[in-house]
């Protein structure tokens, strides 16, 4: 546990109070950080963020960068990071971007993404050309067509 901790805090640098406050469940991956005080001065026992936190947090390369740099100190070999995204067909362009910035960065060694989607309905079109995308990046992009399940096939 005393690697993720260095290396989840190591990624997230010091938009980590930021972490820990958005998704309090993650304290257990990451260090105790020192009280950071608040644009007013104060300080106690709750860990505030500072602007200077929030700035650095909004300004380091992609709009997912953070959200990169957290599942990069959480995979590893032995602790692989998988992902399972069911009817992405009604996903929204910031959280297609999301997959893709997931999926595409070289620096998430240890990932797997299963994407699944329904190919015939209307807003499907987006995640054909995401995934043709993303094999012309050199990407491995598998496709497995099924069809629909037979009625004997199916438990009634």
């Amino acid at each position: 546990m005393g690697y993720l901790k260095r290396s989840t805090n190591e990624s997230v640098g010091p938009s980590a109070s930021i972490l820990r406050q958005s998704i309090p469940h993650l304290g257990i991956f990451m260090k105790e950080s020192a009280v950071v005080s608040d644009e007013s001065g104060s300080s106690g026992d709750k860990e505030s963020v500072s602007s200077v936190d929030k700035t650095q947090a909004c300004t380091k390369g992609s709009k997912f960068a953070f959200t990169c740099s957290l599942i990069r100190a959480l995979s590893n070999q032995k602790n692989p990071a998988v992902f399972f995204i069911d009817d992405l067909q009604w996903a929204d362009p910031a959280s297609l971007e999301l997959v893709q910035q997931i999926a595409e960065d070289r620096d998430i060694h240890y990932r797997l993404c299963d994407i699944c989607y329904r190919d015939d309905e209307a807003l499907a079109s987006q995640v054909p050309n995401m995934l043709k995308v993303m094999e012309g990046r050199g990407f491995s992009v598998q496709t497995i067509k099924l069809g629909p399940i037979e009625r004997e096939s199916a438990n009634t």
